[in-house]
């Protein structure tokens, strides 16, 4: 029962109790006006006492014990078409809630003057275009709702796009429907189309710490330098460009030494995304504010921005004939980026003079790969610099690799970061022709297959220069 009714229904008896009071004179022969003020006097000071007493309890009770009030809690970060997830909340003084979703790409797309040419469903309202109700007049007191995210939800509306930015919206309600508090999700989620993104391969780069998703069908291309979409130039240096092809995705690792923030350092080496032929926006990439780009200047280019310690990364494309689909694959890999643990795997530089026979320690440096074992090998040159294959009997084959190598140890833990090698004697004869130099490689060439992780640079975990091995 509220404050209010309770005040009403005490002031009720009061004034019948009064009421009665003044008929009972009344039966003893006493008109009105012979009544005492001492009887009826006490009894309306009495009233008025308790209902200012009343007031200001339920004054107090209504505007601080039970304030209205919500809380939505944080969404999973990517959410996929066809699945439940729970959205949940904390609510004081809430009866009933209504609960939306709001599009922010959409809404930065998009303006209702920028519309007229869409074609959209005859009950959807071109300023509603952005928003989607997933239900109404629910119980606030249960704190969670289980949401099947239906599966034709971007054929529903038309001008969301797979990897779009959400926000929930919780409304909350009193008991005779009044508006009593709203508050969004406190971070951004993303939506895609159908799971897509399970069956996706994964790219590892341990070098500089990320990973990203890209489309079965495709594959990775780590370009050599230089390339025109890892230009850099004598202000800031291009360090790596990994390519998806053939969806056109690129994704570049700038040089960001100076730690500036993703904004900062674009203004300072490549202020022209600020200029009117380009659209920019925040964005979260990898759980960091990144900035989304969209310049149109003959053709139309699509670049994501996000810096992280010494590194700026950029993921973009430029939008063919095709340019729906292809900005789709684009949110949706962009949607799956993440920072990890950087990993490194490099050989140290050995002594250059060595003798059969003897023990030497060979050492190398990691970082991130504790749990994984490596194989070390002798690779053997002649004079000018041709290979020299091990003879049959010392030849090992790695996973898939055709080329034999002379194998010194096999799994070895790379968290030891040394192996004491007993260089046997006669090791010469053991190559079809006798060695002038040899190097020696921590890991296989094909690490990133068999790890699925990229290390440092793969040539790095060889020794740097020539050593000689003597009788």
């Amino acid at each position: 029962m509220e404050s209010s009714t309770i005040t009403l229904l005490v002031v009720f008896l009061l004034g019948g109790f009064i009421i009665w009071m003044i008929s009972r004179r009344k039966g003893e022969g006493v008109t009105h006006a012979q009544i005492p003020v001492r009887y009826w006097l006490p009894a309306i000071i009495i009233v008025i006492v308790v209902i200012s007493i009343l007031s200001g309890i339920a004054y107090f009770h209504d505007k601080n014990w039970k304030q209205p009030a919500l809380a939505v809690s944080s969404v999973e970060n990517e959410l996929k078409v066809g699945n439940t997830y729970p959205i949940q909340w904390q609510s004081t003084g809430i009866d009933k809630i209504g609960i939306q979703i709001v599009n922010y790409d959409c809404l930065n797309r998009y303006s209702t003057t920028s519309m007229e040419n869409i074609f959209l469903p005859s009950e959807m309202a071109k300023t509603e275009v952005c928003y989607g109700q997933i239900i109404d007049n629910f119980s606030a007191k249960d704190g969670v709702y289980n949401w099947s995210i239906p599966s034709d939800l971007f054929n529903a509306y038309p001008v969301w796009q797979s990897g779009d930015n959400f926000k929930v919206i919780i409304t909350g309600h009193d008991k005779k429907g009044r508006i009593e508090d709203t508050k969004e999700s406190p971070n951004y989620f993303k939506v895609v189309s159908d799971g897509e993104t399970v069956t996706w391969q994964t790219y590892k780069n341990g070098e500089y710490g990320f990973e990203i998703k890209y489309p079965q069908n495709s594959e990775v291309k780590i370009e050599s330098q230089p390339y025109w979409w890892c230009q850099g130039t004598e202000e800031y240096t291009c360090l790596k460009l990994v390519r998806i092809l053939p969806d056109g995705i690129n994704i570049a690792v700038y040089d960001n030494s100076e730690n500036f923030p993703t904004k900062e350092w674009l203004n300072k080496y490549m202020p022209s995304f600020f200029t009117k032929q380009c659209a920019t926006k925040e964005v979260k990439i990898g759980e960091i504010d990144g900035i989304n780009a969209v310049c149109v200047n003959g053709g139309k280019a699509i670049d994501n921005f996000v810096a992280k310690g010494n590194y700026l990364f950029m993921i973009g494309i430029t939008v063919g004939s095709d340019s729906k689909k292809m900005e789709e694959t684009l949110n949706q890999t962009v949607s799956t980026f993440k920072f990890i643990e950087p990993t490194k795997l490099e050989a140290l530089q050995p002594e250059n003079q060595l003798r059969e026979g003897g023990i030497y320690s060979i050492k190398w440096d990691q970082l991130g790969l504790e749990n994984k074992k490596v194989n070390i090998y002798l690779y053997a040159y002649q004079q000018d610099g041709k290979d020299i294959e091990p003879k049959i009997d010392y030849q090992y084959y790695p996973t898939s690799d055709l080329t034999p190598r002379y194998l010194i140890a096999k799994d070895v833990l790379v968290s030891q970061k040394v192996f004491d090698w007993n260089i046997p004697v006669g090791l010469f004869q053991r190559f079809k022709i006798g060695p002038a130099k040899y190097k020696i490689q921590i890991g296989d060439v094909n690490i990133l297959s068999s790890w699925g992780i990229e290390v440092k640079n793969l040539l790095l975990s060889q020794s740097n220069t020539y050593i000689t091995i003597s009788k």
